[in-house]
């Protein structure tokens, strides 16, 4: 199984949670990509099995194809949701399934929280999307089967 993690470390505390995730799912190649150099040469040292590189989203450019990707509570750090998606589309296959994990809303004042009290690192722009809106992005994008 080849398989594509995008997403961001989303606490101090628990530095590999995302990885670790990656690393569970037991790919036979498995790439992660994070914006953040200090957390993509810790997931390095942690599994060195993996194929780790620092990238933005929205200038992916790899030239596979993939299993699955799975984009770990990212989706509403990017300033442009409907460019990534068009960015994943060529490392997709018919049989490509895209695994999106986002969190609610309502959620919003404890991740600020969480943020001011340094257990998640913060971020200055925050997307919240309905899975209806997700649905359609990808939709758009040509990434839902017909």
């Amino acid at each position: 199984m080849l398989l594509l993690h995008y997403g961001t470390l989303v606490a101090i505390i628990q530095p590999y949670f995302l990885w670790t995730v990656l690393a569970a799912v037991k790919p036979s190649y498995g790439v992660g990509i994070d914006p953040d150099p200090a957390s993509v040469e810790l997931a390095r040292k942690r599994f060195p099995h993996l194929h780790f590189s620092t990238g933005d989203p929205h200038e992916l450019e790899l030239d596979e194809h993939f299993d699955y990707i799975l984009i770990c509570n990212s989706l509403g750090d990017w300033h442009d949701i409907q460019q990534v998606f068009e960015r994943i589309r060529p490392l997709t296959k018919r049989s490509t399934r895209i695994v999106i994990t986002y969190y609610n809303y309502l959620w919003e004042g404890v991740l600020r929280l969480a943020s001011f009290l340094r257990f998640r690192r913060p971020r200055s722009y925050e997307n919240w999307l309905p899975p209806e809106e997700i649905a359609n992005l990808l939709n758009l994008t040509g990434q839902t089967k017909p």
